[in-house]
């Protein structure tokens, strides 16, 4: 399927349909889309990083669960290549690699980081950290230096 990729003035967005979904307490929720911070929103044991890309599961509107994987630099990542275009053709990627092993993680209830900042989100943060290239890092900061909230 094509990937729909879009800057909508706060992140590089990469929209997704049909490609998986996560159980959380009984619940079914899907992913429609991932998007990148830089800095990393989240901290663990007082660590930060600078970059972090969150898997934003929905089960309806409002009701949403984000999964935060933390990136630290290190080797180029196909994943985090999105650059901006409308829409890439052909081109496949499986947010799995994002993951790692995934087996721990933090979890938080809170609102969404960005407008319209719907409250009660489910939002996880797993404590495997996934590497981007200094390059992917640098061009992302170019378009978005700093699209975070204050940890």
């Amino acid at each position: 399927m094509p990937l729909k990729i879009l800057k909508n003035g706060h992140t590089v967005q990469v929209g997704l349909e049909g490609v998986g979904a996560v159980n959380f307490h009984g619940d079914e929720y899907k992913l429609p889309q991932f998007h990148f911070h830089a800095p990393g929103e989240h901290a663990v044991q007082g660590k930060s990083y600078d970059r972090e890309v969150h898997l934003v599961h929905k089960r309806d509107k409002s009701k949403l669960a984000v999964l935060g994987v933390f990136m630290k630099p290190g080797k180029q990542n196909a994943v985090a290549e999105a650059d901006g275009e409308a829409e890439v053709q052909g081109a496949s990627i499986n947010p799995q690699d994002l993951l790692l092993s995934g087996k721990d993680s933090k979890h938080s209830i809170g609102s969404l980081t960005a407008p319209p900042r719907f409250e009660g989100g489910r939002r996880n943060v797993l404590t495997d950290i996934i590497e981007v290239s200094q390059m992917q890092n640098a061009a992302f900061k170019a378009l978005y230096a700093t699209n975070a909230r204050p940890v």
